[in-house]
């Protein structure tokens, strides 16, 4: 049983277009969004437009351990953090978290498929 035969059944060049163009994305909001994004791109002189395809992306430097450190906890964010008022969720909110739930249940009966996420687990 396929969820998304479009996606889950299309071939290979497909399937790299399609990884290539979200990783493409990914690369323009962080050089936009993320300040040490754009320092990393600007000290190697590179753009986000310069990767052509998916070899190039071994080109860029990792990400390393103490690059998380200096930048904890905010540093790294590419999209500003949701701030609520109040323990509510937003309209449309309690549909997505249902899709955490085991199939056949509802949301908040304390059946999930996430480990230790259950009411009554520990």
């Amino acid at each position: 049983m396929y969820w998304e035969p479009d996606r889950e059944c299309m071939d290979r060049e497909e399937l790299e277009q399609l990884q290539f163009e979200r990783l493409q994305s990914t690369l323009n909001r962080i050089y936009s969004h993320v300040p040490f994004y754009r320092k990393r791109f600007d000290s190697l002189g590179a753009l986000p437009e310069d990767i052509a395809s998916l070899a190039d992306f071994s080109h860029l430097p990792f990400t390393a351990k103490e690059d998380l450190r200096e930048s904890y906890p905010y540093g790294l964010f590419a999209v500003p953090s949701a701030r609520s008022s109040g323990s509510t969720p937003p309209p449309g909110r309690r549909e997505r978290r249902r899709s955490w739930d085991t199939p056949g249940t509802t949301s908040g009966s304390g059946a999930t498929s996430r480990p230790g996420s259950s009411r009554w687990a520990g």
